[in-house]
């Protein structure tokens, strides 16, 4: 088999690999708080490479940290932050992860909680707990909760990071992480959009696709020549 079947292999690998990530940012363009993905790749020379004279691969994966579109719902419990900055749930084991998605409501024993139940966290790092008859909210600005009576209860947790690593749904891991509630505005009755841009998405898959087909006619290409020169060293 000839050598340099394997940089339109790797070529065409990475570029499959780009292919998925553009079609999931694609299928969640509608979802609160989704942060597109982003990849980046590398290139190596002979030296690195045993089997050719070059090959490539996908070096990072990277989350497009741009803030969405702010949608007004007028929901309570409905959340958006104005500026880099995460919510802070916990998760069933007990770690702090990271949401842009406000979308919160309270479960059967008063807790704020996200989608998939985990508890929203206060600035104290406490579970948000509300009666029944207080569960209508009033948040300021600077994401204090307060009572029926104008009393603060507590604060949502803000918190910025170095970098993000996503997990299952709009939820992410932080590197680096520090509390910076109280100091970026919080809407109530609002959430984020999706940062995706679709007409982005599609040059690039389109982009991406031509790229693909090119690395596999290369493939082909050196597969005919290498049948060739079998049966050309047959004759002889």
């Amino acid at each position: 088999m000839s050598k340099d079947i394997y940089p339109a292999l790797t070529g065409a690998v990475a570029t499959w690999n780009q292919i998925n990530v553009i079609s999931n940012n694609l299928s969640n363009v509608s979802t609160n708080g989704y942060k597109a993905k982003r990849i980046a790749f590398e290139s190596y020379g002979e030296k690195q490479g045993l089997m050719a004279d070059g090959y490539m691969q996908m070096s990072k994966m990277k989350n497009d940290e741009s803030v969405g579109t702010m949608m007004q719902d007028g929901v309570d419990t409905h959340f958006a932050i104005n500026g880099q900055g995460y919510f802070a749930v916990e998760s069933k084991e007990g770690e702090v992860l990271l949401m842009r998605n406000g979308l919160f409501q309270f479960d059967n024993q008063g807790f704020l909680v996200n989608s998939i139940g985990e508890k929203v966290l206060s600035d104290g790092g406490d579970y948000i707990q509300m009666n029944q008859d207080e569960q209508l909210l009033n948040v300021t600005k600077y994401g204090e909760i307060l009572d029926r009576d104008g009393s603060a209860r507590a604060r949502l947790m803000i918190l910025q990071t170095d970098e993000t690593e996503a997990l299952m749904g709009t939820r992410f891991r932080g590197k680096n992480i520090r509390d910076v509630s109280g100091q970026l505005e919080v809407l109530q009755g609002a959430l984020e959009a999706s940062n995706t841009n679709p007409f982005r998405e599609m040059v690039e898959m389109m982009q991406a696709t031509r790229y693909f087909e090119t690395f596999q006619k290369s493939m082909t290409t050196s597969a005919e020549l290498d049948q060739k020169l079998i049966q050309s060293s047959k004759r002889s």
